[in-house]
């Protein structure tokens, strides 16, 4: 197992990004947690194997959430 740290940053508050990473980190086992910072941005702290770990940071990069 792995453990990666992202801070995200953009329109990520209010507009439901941290329920979808959440979904997505539930289905694919991936453990961890997502929280909207003060300043505006979300940190997500997961931990998986690698292969899996790699695959949830490619699929949480959504664009264009409005």
């Amino acid at each position: 197992m792995i453990r990666a740290e992202i801070s995200v940053t953009g329109d990520v508050q209010r507009v439901g990004y941290r329920d979808i990473v959440q979904d997505l980190a539930r289905k694919m086992g991936v453990n961890g947690f997502v929280e909207n910072l003060r300043d505006g941005t979300a940190r997500i702290v997961c931990e998986a194997e690698k292969e899996v770990l790699d695959e949830f940071i490619s699929r949480i990069n959504v664009k264009g959430i409005s």
